[in-house]
């Protein structure tokens, strides 16, 4: 009796000890990876470079519990700002400064310009007319894109942007050059697939918190992790998708 009071003991004081974090994560490929039918009965269907990203923060700090809530980018900010999660990851943007704080970084993404045909361009000046597709809700690289010639067409995910190119709906597309990667392996293409008319620069995304709850010890404990992680190169390693298994 005495040592099934000490486990119930341990056990709640365990739980206690658990520093949870709702984390309102970008639920498209390769950031998130859905399984199967069979995969989502078992509840193991978290797959790609989030979960396994999360997963190792969790391994080095067993106190943190980060729990993953697969959401569309713009959902996510949303969510965070009404309070419904409590991390969102973006780039630094002006709407976000007014209701959350950056955290700590994430790491950074290769943006590319990707397209259908051959173009030769030193600069974005330099494109020809095009209609090119971004990801809806990242402002930077709108306003990085903004030429009279260039029309912009926002596109929910890397996916979408690329079956639009497919089929001739778009010219080109503004991509993360692991999101290409990645569709480049479901897909079964060739790399050079589509061409790389342009490397366009580093994204760095952030984890942002609500302003109401910076100061909670479970950021703190995060951020330390995360600064770790950036310092040993592991973030980016994260970033670039590097070890990752693409496969659902």
């Amino acid at each position: 009796m005495w040592l099934l009071a000490m486990w119930l003991v341990v056990t709640v004081a365990s739980a206690e000890e658990k520093q949870v974090i709702q984390f309102g994560a970008y639920e498209a490929a390769p950031w998130f990876i859905p399984g199967g039918e069979a995969a989502r009965e078992q509840e193991e269907h978290k797959h790609g470079i989030i979960p396994e990203y999360m997963d190792a923060i969790m391994h080095r700090s067993p106190s943190l519990d980060i729990r993953i809530e697969p959401l569309p980018f713009r959902r996510a900010i949303v969510d965070l700002k009404n309070g419904r999660v409590d991390m969102a990851a973006a780039p630094r943007q002006a709407d976000l400064s007014e209701f959350a704080v950056p955290l700590a970084s994430f790491g950074r993404v290769q943006m590319t310009l990707f397209s259908r045909e051959k173009i030769q361009a030193k600069s974005v000046e330099e494109l020809p007319p095009m209609k090119v597709g971004y990801l809806r809700g990242l402002p930077l690289f709108h306003e990085y894109m903004k030429q009279p010639q260039i029309t912009l067409v926002p596109v929910n995910s890397g996916r979408n942007g690329l079956d639009a190119l497919e089929l001739g709906r778009l010219d080109a597309v503004m991509l993360t050059e692991v999101s290409y990667r990645y569709q480049t392996v479901v897909r079964d293409w060739d790399y050079s697939h589509f061409h790389q008319v342009l490397f366009l620069g580093e994204l760095e995304f952030i984890a942002w918190v609500h302003k109401d709850h910076a100061s909670d010890t479970r950021f703190n404990t995060l951020k330390s992790e995360l600064d770790a992680m950036h310092e040993d190169g592991t973030a980016n390693a994260y970033m670039a998708g590097i070890g990752v298994d693409f496969q659902p």
